[in-house]
């Protein structure tokens, strides 16, 4: 909807042992969407990353992250 208030989330991923390689976000856990990170190259093992949603959907973020050793972990915007 047009004029829609929006959210921003700003967020680190880390990872102790392997370079962060893919981190996701979804609003249902159904349909994911990729997101770059800041620098524009995951790359490190260490990365920061934005994502901007409807204010009203902020609830349903879900954030997923996978390093180079095909690890994955799940977060909450909350």
């Amino acid at each position: 909807m047009p004029g829609a208030a929006e959210s921003t989330v700003t967020f680190t991923v880390s990872d102790s042992h392997s370079a962060v390689r893919r981190v996701e976000y979804s609003l249902d856990t159904e349909h994911w969407q990729v997101l770059f990170p800041l620098d524009g190259i995951a790359d490190s093992q260490t990365e920061q990353f934005n994502v901007t949603v409807d204010a009203d959907s902020i609830e349903r973020l879900v954030l997923r992250a996978t390093d180079a050793m095909d690890n994955a972990a799940t977060a909450t915007a909350r």
